[in-house]
């Protein structure tokens, strides 16, 4: 297996892909598909679910051979530690044959003192089974601009544990209310990006704040979020850049009542 990026944009998404993902576990498989790279994994917790695909268009060299192993197991806490130390201008190629120990790694650049950087990452045994994540027709659909939603969610969390959701015709209202005081938001409709909802649609659904925030925390790979809500389903917040994506999937909260 072999992949090299070049464009410098897609290098540094790669970095802050692998530096969010250690928020959710440590341990992680990467497989390699005929069409490109794909991730799924679970919080600590499974309360949320993640799916990362990139496309072999993000690369500007992508192939593997048949006697490539298919999927490989990492530590992605230290695999992004790696990435973190890429210069800015470096390019990054990503190698091994067959059924191998490492994972070799090279950051590459022509600027003189952007000395290249070889690393070799242990690779592991991780046995998880992916889940198959199903197509779902949400209640209400909602693409909003990243900046915007990250820094609603960020001061949400100072005031409590849970977010709630209500969603109809005339209104989009988000509210914490926590024991030093609460807060709310109404997103006018004319404001977000798009907004569709399901014909007499009224929702009204929680989240925990904390996964809401880690899942916010990808906000560098898109300058919107697709986000989809139901009472009964996973909310959905989807990032795509070209033809890749990230998306993530937080179970409803719990109701104290």
């Amino acid at each position: 297996m072999k992949l090299i990026i070049t464009d410098l944009a897609n290098a540094e998404k790669l970095t802050h892909i692998f530096q969010n993902l250690k928020n959710f576990t440590d341990n992680i498989n990467i497989d390699f598909m005929e069409n490109g790279v794909y991730i799924q994994g679970m919080d600590n917790a499974h309360v949320s679910l993640y799916e990362i695909t990139l496309d072999r268009s993000y690369f500007e060299e992508y192939s593997i051979e048949d006697d490539d192993r298919k999927e490989i197991g990492i530590n992605n806490v230290f695999l992004y530690k790696i990435l973190n130390t890429r210069f800015p201008n470096q390019t990054i190629e990503m190698s091994f044959q067959g059924d191998p120990d490492y994972l070799s790694i090279n950051f590459n650049s022509d600027i003189k003192s952007e000395f290249n950087k070889a690393f070799e990452l242990p690779l592991m045994e991780i046995n998880v089974e992916k889940m198959h994540i199903p197509s779902i027709e949400y209640e209400a659909d909602l693409v909003i601009t990243t900046s915007i939603l990250t820094k609603m969610i960020d001061e949400f969390a100072i005031f409590d544990e849970k977010i709630n959701i209500k969603c109809n015709e005339e209104s989009i209202k988000f509210k914490a209310v926590g024991v030093e005081g609460n807060m709310s938001v109404e997103l006018p409709i004319e404001d977000v990006e798009e907004y569709l909802l399901e014909e007499d649609g009224d929702m009204d659904v929680s989240y925990s704040i904390k996964n809401f925030q880690t899942m916010c925390g990808f906000n560098k790979l898109s300058n919107i979020i697709k986000m989809g809500f139901s009472d009964s389903q996973p909310m959905l917040i989807s990032y795509e850049f070209g033809d890749s994506f990230a998306k993530f999937y937080l179970a409803p909260a719990i109701s104290d009542e």
